[in-house]
């Protein structure tokens, strides 16, 4: 699998060189910066990115592996530092949590001996792995330190309050979230939103939480997260909103729907192993 991933996108990066690379004849900027394989690195973490999302883990770990071997190529330590959270992300929803671990610990030292601030992706990823293995207090601790460290910047202070009411939903008021919601979505609709996928992660675990708790809301809330996911083509979030709404559907007694969502759920949970077997 990992040979035909290598060589898939050995192919990749042969194109974007031979894009980046066609003037490289050309004398350098005035001011001297040369960004070939910044470019590259760049468009392989997004591709890496993308196949982070769609949940196909083992293509997104190589293309962040590739995108890091031109990030090194250029010193640029920021975005080397950024992708290898990314991979320990991964390995934390694999629940492989030593190699987790040995990444993060790459990184704390990247950020202590260079002149680098990586220390708040840092604090994020820490939370993440200290919630997958249980710590929620230790978890809620370092993010309620994000959230106020970004108290000024609506966007990533509304993102991480939504992160602890997911840690811990005791902790936020559902009116306070409800307000989070109003405010994201007025940034969508102005095109002032900087990263979509904050508010993809809001949307879903406000329309699980108002199933979950059989609001008269999920309904509308479910079938808007179906259109923002397919809108994005994130086969995964779709067939986890499909499954969110058969599990509401069960639960307020609507079996016929209950039963045709969780057929929709099944069904891209197919397409989506078909995939990641590709």
């Amino acid at each position: 699998m990992i040979n035909h991933l290598m060589f898939k996108y050995c192919k990749t990066v042969l194109c974007l060189l031979a894009t980046l690379l066609c003037g490289c004849s050309s004398p350098p900027p005035a001011e001297y910066q040369v960004t070939t394989y910044k470019d590259i690195s760049l468009s392989l973490m997004a591709l890496a990115d993308r196949a982070r999302q769609l949940e196909i883990y083992d293509e997104a770990l190589v293309l962040y592996l590739e995108a890091e071997s031109y990030a090194q190529k250029r010193n640029d330590k920021m975005a080397l530092g950024i992708s290898v959270l990314k991979r320990a992300a991964i390995h934390i929803e694999l629940k492989q949590y030593p190699q987790a671990q040995t990444l993060i610990h790459q990184v704390a030292q990247m950020n202590q001996f260079e002149a680098v601030d990586l220390a708040n992706p840092l604090m994020f990823i820490q939370a993440k792995l200290a919630y997958s293995k249980g710590n929620v207090t230790r978890a809620v601790g370092l993010i309620s330190q994000l959230e106020q460290t970004y108290i000024d910047v609506p966007e990533k202070n509304i993102y991480y309050r939504m992160v602890r009411w997911v840690y811990q939903p005791q902790g936020v008021t559902i009116a306070v979230i409800e307000q989070d919601m109003v405010a994201l979505e007025a940034l969508v609709v102005e095109h002032k939103l900087m990263n979509i996928e904050i508010y993809s992660y809001a949307l879903f675990n406000y329309a699980k939480w108002l199933a979950m708790q059989q609001n008269s809301k999920a309904e509308a809330a479910i079938a808007k997260a179906i259109e923002h996911f397919s809108h994005l083509e994130l086969t995964s979030k779709i067939r986890d909103c499909y499954q969110v709404g058969a599990d509401y559907y069960r639960l307020v007694g609507q079996g016929d729907k209950a039963d045709y969502f969780q057929a929709q759920a099944d069904g891209l949970t197919r397409q989506n192993t078909q995939s990641n077997v590709k």
